[in-house]
């Protein structure tokens, strides 16, 4: 079952966070390196229009936030203040790419992954493959 809602952007933030730069130091530990985050705050549209979609959504969710920090810059320019989203939330499956776990902007053969422009996610409930990459 899926759930879906509709949010607008009422805020974006930036700030300075950390990423791993993908090198090892001296102890075989992760070197990690100033980035910098977005974080998008949503709430549920609202409409007083008899009959309009924002009207009917509003009805089903009027209360809630959605607050999304990214570092990765196509995620966060997906995002416009102002700008109205559908959200669907449905149970989560798996999906592995090399070396960590996928998320995706969209879904089906047009998706993105937020990760990297060239890497696959591959449904499965086994171990990370490289074959995966």
């Amino acid at each position: 079952m899926t759930v879906r809602a509709k949010f607008k952007v009422q805020k974006i933030e930036a700030s300075l966070s950390m990423r791993e730069t993908g090198e090892k130091n001296e102890h075989n530990r992760p070197v990690y390196a100033h980035a910098e985050m977005r974080t998008i705050k949503l709430s549920p549209v609202y409409s007083d229009v008899p009959g309009s979609e924002n009207k009917a959504f509003w009805a089903a969710s009027p209360s809630g936030s959605i607050e999304l920090g990214t570092i990765n810059q196509q995620a966060w320019e997906a995002f416009e203040l102002g700008g109205e989203y559908y959200v669907t939330f449905e149970k989560a499956g798996t999906a592995l790419i090399a070396g960590g776990w996928a998320a995706r902007i969209g879904s089906g053969a047009g998706s993105r992954c937020l990760y990297s422009a060239s890497c696959c996610c591959l449904p499965s409930s086994s171990s990370r493959s490289e074959s995966a990459r």
